[in-house]
């Protein structure tokens, strides 16, 4: 897996375009760091990025997101003086019974790296806004929220959906990542690599899907390898040729003595990467 991170990042460094995205609420409608975040408010969202950034906007050499862990681990984790915000995301949820909101701000590629730089705030905005969590959740080079976005496993806990791609000459790289939200707290589930791709004799996709399992602290993933014979005048590559239509998945539980949700199976780890060792 460290090796395809690798690849994913040489690769996404050859890009010399970026996307200037737009910044969406849940209900459609166009963000900025300067707009209020209720028609009541004197609180802009750029003041709630200022709570784990607190050098946001003072033109500091320093690095703003010095207390932001990544949700990659250390490793991907990548220092960054002030820089602005390019797109803004919120997501309005539940959990433990009260309201909270997930804001998703993008503040694009990081220097010398191949993702973006996304960080995932958690806030408890009944009062005075009060940051509850924040991480860094760039896998990739466009990070975003995902169907279904956010699922209640319980009165206490909940997950979040997220999608890192980047694509390039007709190859898809996608991180689909699975953050869990407890005790008020993000915690980092598990992240699933799929690669979707238009070859000459194939087009493959692997859409990722996600369900609550009913009576459970659970929730089930789904992996939908898809394969689609292409007439393109040309021979089909040998991982072509072994890659099959089938269903992979995974439940992850909730096991209370671990504190944390465990999957019951690596099944992910078959999904197929094509021009890739293994």
């Amino acid at each position: 897996m460290i090796a395809f991170f690798a690849r994913v990042a040489a690769t996404a460094l050859m890009l010399t375009t970026l996307y200037a995205g737009l910044a969406w609420s849940g209900d459609d409608r166009y963000i900025s760091g300067s707009d209020p975040i209720s028609a009541s408010s004197g609180t802009t969202y750029a003041d709630l990025a200022r709570l784990f950034a607190p050098g946001l906007g003072g033109r500091t050499t320093d690095n703003i997101l010095a207390s932001v862990r990544h949700l990659g681990g250390p490793d991907m984790a990548v220092p960054s003086p002030d820089r602005e915000i390019e797109n803004i995301s919120r997501l309005d949820i539940e959990t433990q019974g009260k309201p909270q909101t997930l804001v998703l701000f993008d503040f694009g590629r990081a220097e010398d790296a191949a993702q973006s730089i996304s960080v995932l705030a958690l806030y408890d905005l009944s009062g005075a806004p009060r940051l509850l969590d924040a991480m860094d959740v760039g896998m990739d080079l466009f990070t975003s929220f995902q169907e279904p976005e956010f699922l209640a496993q319980s009165s206490r806990l909940g997950v979040v959906f997220l999608r890192s791609s980047h694509s390039n000459a007709g190859e898809e790289f996608v991180q689909t990542s699975i953050v869990g939200i407890w005790s008020g707290k993000l915690n980092a589930v598990d992240t699933i690599g799929t690669m979707n791709w238009n070859g000459c004799s194939a087009s493959i996709s692997v859409p990722v899907s996600f369900s609550a399992v009913r009576g459970a602290e659970a929730l089930e993933a789904t992996a939908d390898v898809q394969k689609q014979a292409l007439d393109g005048g040309c021979p089909a590559l040998e991982l072509e040729k072994k890659i099959k239509n089938r269903r992979l998945k995974a439940r992850y539980s909730w096991d209370e003595r671990a504190g944390k949700f465990i999957a019951d199976t690596k099944a992910f780890a078959d999904i197929p990467w094509p021009n890739m060792e293994e």
